[in-house]
Formats: structure tokens, C-alpha cells, sequence
């Protein structure tokens, strides 16, 4: 499988973690390698800044380069070193536990794959891999997809690039 890094991005309580945690699960399955982490955050320097920004008082430009600091050394030590390995990276953030639906489709809406099946996931975030199979087990072609994320707190879709 080649690798890929996917990361689910939105606003608090958008039900990022909920559907990679699901993803991640349904990957697993697959019998394929899943690294699940958060941003910002991650490692053991890029919890200790995120703490910094979080609870202590700064100007924005202090706490941007925080987090980036953070996001640099998340990369260098996390998802560089697992695409090296091989499987695709998924991530996106919770800010709280809920139940989490992930359906990919292709650029004519077509249903591709359920990644997460209706899975209650905690706050934080999560990182996984999708290794690039249809429901049907064909591996699917390189193009656009698109990950559509259904929550409690509504719906949202991203675009996902797929590349072999």
C-alpha cells in the first residue's frame, strides 16, 4: 500500500475524532497499519507547547509560532517517520465525545467506502489510514474524493486526493 497522510479538519465539535477513530477501526480491519495522533500536539515537545499556548497568557504572533513549532516537530517525529512505513495518515480534532459517521464518495458523488459506521468517538484528535479500497475490496483510482463527516452537530464534507 502506498502511504498517505489524511487529516480531517473543521471547527470544535465538527466530529473530526469520531470519524477518524472510526476510519482508523475500519482500516484496522483490513489488516492494514494505522497511525492515530492529534495536532497540536503529539509528541512529547508538541504537548509540552501546546500547553504553553493554551494556558498561559501571550500575544498571537508568540502563540502562531508556537503552533507551528509544535506542527513542525508533530511531522518530524510522527507522520514524516509513518508514510516512510507505508500506510496512509488520516487526521482531525474533537473538542467532544460524540457518534460519528465517515462515507467516502468519488468526484461524480458516487459511495465509494463507509469509513466509520455510526462510532461514538472522544474529544481530541485523531489521526488514521485509508489504504485506498472500495467497499468492494477494488482498489480504488487515483483522483479526488471526497469524505463526507455526519455528527450530531451537523455535516461536513472535505476533499481527499488520492495518489498512487
Amino acid at each position: 500500500m502506498n502511504p498517505r497522510f489524511i487529516t480531517f479538519e473543521g471547527i470544535d465539535g465538527a466530529g473530526k475524532s469520531s470519524h477518524i477513530e472510526s476510519l482508523a477501526t475500519w482500516i484496522r480491519a483490513k489488516g492494514q497499519t494505522v497511525l492515530v495522533t492529534r495536532e497540536p500536539g503529539g509528541t512529547p515537545l508538541a504537548e509540552r507547547l501546546r500547553e504553553h499556548f493554551l494556558h498561559q497568557e501571550m500575544d498571537a504572533l508568540t502563540e502562531c509560532l508556537l503552533v507551528f513549532a509544535a506542527r513542525r516537530d508533530h511531522l518530524q517525529q510522527r507522520i514524516e517517520p509513518a508514510l516512510a512505513a507505508g500506510p496512509s495518515v488520516i487526521s482531525f480534532r474533537l473538542d467532544r465525545a460524540q457518534q460519528v459517521r465517515v462515507d467516502l464518495y468519488d468526484v461524480t458523488g458516487r459511495f465509494v467506502q463507509r469509513v466509520v459506521n455510526d462510532q461514538m468517538m472522544p474529544a481530541g484528535v485523531h489521526t488514521m489510514t485509508w489504504d485506498g479500497h472500495t467497499a468492494n475490496g477494488k482498489r480504488a483510482a487515483t483522483g479526488v474524493y471526497f469524505y463526507r463527516v455526519v455528527k450530531a452537530s451537523g455535516t461536513e464534507t472535505r476533499k481527499l486526493l488520492l495518489m498512487r
